[in-house]
């Protein structure tokens, strides 16, 4: 199908898998062109760019399977309305649909997507990394929302993708209206041992393997937050039933100075479950 597309569009009656677009007669109208059935045909989002970049057959049927596998990763809660898009990342062993009370919440006219973990897509736990992840994140809402802005939200862990996520967009010259930490903690206050049986059990009701519970552990056990200043605003909400709420305050500050902290009553969890959420909306 692909090949099929390429030879109308550059008008010729056959295309080799490593045939050059522009060697064929392709031209920037063509390309645009060549984008758009892509679109509307395969229902993938490829960026304009990456026809001067890869001009083959081969290398678009890479891109398009690559995308078709990480497609489900972002899940759309609400594609109404106008208004800048959130996106948001859950913790370790959640779910997209951990924000859909919020996306409620939020109504029909506030756009809003969340990741799928990671590792409920992948077979292979090999190749990933928090800088991975993140940039896998950023290239799928680039092709949700190609020029920004954006809000983001991360829980927990989360958080982490989060922040990492606003550096890497602001460092590209995006700008972020809002980054919002849900009772994330800064990594050294994670208990990642293998005698963690809270979170051993978490996985283990979600069905994952105890293997991946330890990829997952040698993934994030030695990350550490950048220590630099974002120009978004910056907010920490800290459950008032977390013990470690003093050390967790104190150490995102160190982290982000400006950093505006707010509490809300209940646990770690019950921010994405309780009436909590509706003091979120002030900062959206």
């Amino acid at each position: 199908k692909l090949a099929k597309i390429f030879q109308e569009v550059l008008n010729v009656e056959r295309v080799g898998i490593y045939d050059n677009f522009f060697e064929l007669g392709g031209h920037s109208l063509l390309a645009t062109q060549l984008v758009s059935r892509i679109r509307s045909e395969l229902e993938i989002e490829l960026p304009l760019h990456y026809v001067f970049i890869e001009s083959t057959i081969t290398n678009f049927y890479n891109y398009i399977i690559e995308r078709k596998k990480y497609k489900s990763i972002l899940v759309p809660l609400e594609k109404g309305g106008t208004s800048t898009p959130i996106f948001s990342i859950h913790g370790l062993g959640g779910n997209a649909q951990q924000f859909k009370k919020l996306s409620n919440l939020l109504g029909k006219k506030q756009p809003m997507y969340a990741f799928q973990d990671v590792i409920l897509e992948e077979e292979s736990m090999n190749d990933i990394s928090v800088k991975k992840i993140v940039k896998k994140n950023i290239s799928l809402i680039k092709d949700i929302y190609p020029k920004g802005p954006y809000i983001l939200i991360g829980h927990s862990v989360g958080g982490w993708i989060a922040y990492e996520m606003a550096l890497m967009l602001e460092q590209e010259g995006y700008a972020i209206n809002s980054l919002i930490l849900l009772d994330s903690y800064v990594p050294e206050l994670i208990n990642f041992s293998f005698e963690n049986i809270d979170l051993i059990d978490k996985f283990n009701s979600l069905n994952i393997s105890y293997e991946k519970y330890l990829k997952l552990r040698d993934i994030y056990a030695d990350y550490q937050v950048p220590i630099m200043q974002l120009n978004c605003n910056i907010y920490l909400f800290v459950a008032s039933q977390n013990n470690l709420k003093k050390e967790n305050i104190s150490l995102w500050k160190n982290i982000d100075s400006k950093i505006i902290i707010k509490e809300f009553e209940g646990d770690h969890f019950s921010i994405l479950t309780s009436e909590s959420l509706v003091s979120l909306l002030n900062y959206i």
